[in-house]
């Protein structure tokens, strides 16, 4: 299994953080379907239930980076995913992730966000970035 490189575990903490959202320490059988989808990695519910299985029920941060390695998602891929996170996101495609975006996805998802944790989200990358949340902004904050 290759390493990651700290900006690299950074960005899947990030990632891993927003969605575990019933316990900040793990994801649950909807929050990881929620953020393979985002990842453009959908799977099925019988493979999602027998990797929770097999991870008793509940997969922490460490399990989660064994699980996207073990894939085939190298640290090349990083990038990728994340790209393809900010693409989700984006609804209308206009290249601007909004409040309202990042609510609607997440809720269309399965683990939906209230919009006070979406502003939140939202104000956190918006305050590096300007006009709203771009795909470059959006790296740099997942890095920082």
């Amino acid at each position: 299994m290759e390493m990651l490189s700290i900006a690299q575990r950074r960005d899947l903490e990030t990632v891993f953080n927003l969605f575990a959202m019933s316990d900040s320490a793990h994801l649950n059988e909807t929050e990881f379907s929620a953020l393979s989808k985002f990842a453009g990695e959908e799977r099925t519910r019988a493979e999602v239930a027998d990797l929770f299985r097999r991870v008793g029920g509940k997969m922490d941060f460490h399990e989660f980076v064994h699980v996207m390695l073990s894939k085939g998602k190298g640290t090349g891929a990083v990038r990728r995913e994340l790209e393809q996170v900010f693409m989700t996101l984006d609804r209308d495609g206009d290249g601007v992730i909004s409040p309202d975006d990042l609510t609607r996805v997440t809720k269309e998802a399965g683990a939906p966000l209230d919009p006070l944790t979406s502003k939140e989200f939202f104000d956190e990358l918006g305050s590096k970035t300007e006009g709203g949340i771009r795909l470059d902004g959006f790296l740099e904050a997942m890095s920082t």
